[in-house]
Parts: structure tokens; C-alpha cells; sequence
């Protein structure tokens, strides 16, 4: 973790000749319409199908399509889990990938927050992730998912809360994931803390 400079988890993926580099969505919520952008390793001479599933939280699939694909970039638009699968040209499985996907929409209107057009007052807990985590249990506890969502989430939506604020350090990715899962919104300003302006610029920089 911080002996090694690790700030988030190490993940072992396995795949065939050709493997999925990353999903991003990208959402136009007026349309409510989602175009997923995702990018391949070693495909500069690949041909297959990429195959999209969305499914609601309870495992349903809502929305399945299938498109040929060359080469590294490719694009599927999808009107909404979804579950990304490479095919190659024998018909065998390649890769797979799944990301959470949510159509929201955060604005800021009269001085006054609004998340999908409904006026939201934040309410909840600072974490301060980075020092917690010098500590005996902060080392013991900082990674462990099902902790987090007891003693952090649970907690404070049982207290009426519905956002999370991370003030110091990157929480692991599925802390996010959680958070975005079960209803908090979270404010994370790591990155903004040594003098980067915040800015769409420094965002792409940044991730």
C-alpha cells in the first residue's frame, strides 16, 4: 500500500490473444443515450464481434448488441452493469469486462445543487482516507470492502446521509463503485490538493 507507492488494488486479468485495455461510457443524458468507447491490446490486426450486455441490478438483461470489430478503438451506443465481450473470428471468447453504468446528471443552478434535476442538499461524513490509513487499524480495516459498507456507507445512510466526502487520499476504486451502488454521492478532491487547477484540462491529465 503505501510502502510500495499502491494505492488501489492489483488485479491479476487473464485473457485470450486479444484484451479489453478499458470501457469508458460516455453519457448524453438529454438523449439518454450512451456511447460505450473501448479499447483493445494487441489488436492492431484483429478482427471479431464485440458483444454488449446491459443488465439492471437484479442480473436482468435489458439490452443486448452485437457489432464487427478492427482494429484497437472501437464505439457501441447503447440507450443504458454492462458487460463487454471480445469475440474473435472462430467464435471463441477473447475477453470479458463488466463496469457499473448509470445515467446522471449533477449541475449547479442559483448557487444550488441539483442531481438529475432534483435539488440535492448534501449530507454526510468527511473520510480522511490517506491519514487513516498511517494507523494500526487503519491498515488492517482501509482495504476491506465489506468493513466499508457496514461502518461508512450503511452508517451513513442510516443517519439520513447521501454523499461522501474523501478529503485525503485515493480510495480504492470499488469503495467508488460502492458508493455509486448504494446511493451516496461523493466529492473527491485528492487530486486538486498540490496546486492542480480544476479544470476539464487537468481532469483528462489527472485520469
Amino acid at each position: 500500500m503505501s510502502l510500495s507507492g499502491l494505492w488501489d488494488d492489483v488485479v491479476l486479468h487473464l485473457h485470450g490473444t486479444v484484451g479489453i485495455a478499458r470501457v469508458m461510457p460516455f453519457v448524453d443524458s438529454k438523449n439518454q443515450l450512451v456511447n460505450i468507447h473501448f479499447n483493445l491490446n494487441n489488436a492492431e490486426k484483429f478482427e471479431g464481434k464485440a458483444k454488449l450486455v446491459v443488465v439492471d441490478k437484479a442480473g436482468k438483461v435489458l439490452i443486448t448488441q452485437t457489432k464487427t470489430i478492427a482494429g484497437n478503438a472501437n464505439v457501441i451506443s447503447i440507450p443504458y452493469q454492462a458487460k463487454l465481450t471480445i469475440i474473435d473470428a472462430s467464435g471463441m471468447g477473447s475477453d470479458e469486462r463488466s463496469i457499473p453504468l448509470g445515467i446522471k446528471t449533477f449541475e449547479v443552478k442559483d448557487k444550488q445543487f441539483y442531481l438529475n434535476n432534483a435539488h440535492f442538499i448534501p449530507r454526510g461524513p468527511t473520510v480522511v482516507w490517506h491519514r487513516w490509513m498511517r494507523t494500526k487499524e487503519g491498515v488492517q480495516l482501509g482495504y476491506d470492502t465489506t468493513w466499508f459498507k457496514k461502518n461508512t456507507i450503511q452508517r451513513t445512510k442510516d443517519l439520513g446521509g447521501n454523499y461522501l466526502r474523501f478529503h485525503l487520499g485515493l480510495p480504492p476504486e470499488r469503495f467508488l463503485d460502492l458508493c455509486d451502488r448504494y446511493g451516496l454521492v461523493v466529492q473527491f478532491e485528492w487530486s486538486f490538493f498540490h496546486g492542480m487547477p480544476a479544470s476539464k484540462e487537468s481532469l483528462l491529465v489527472t485520469y
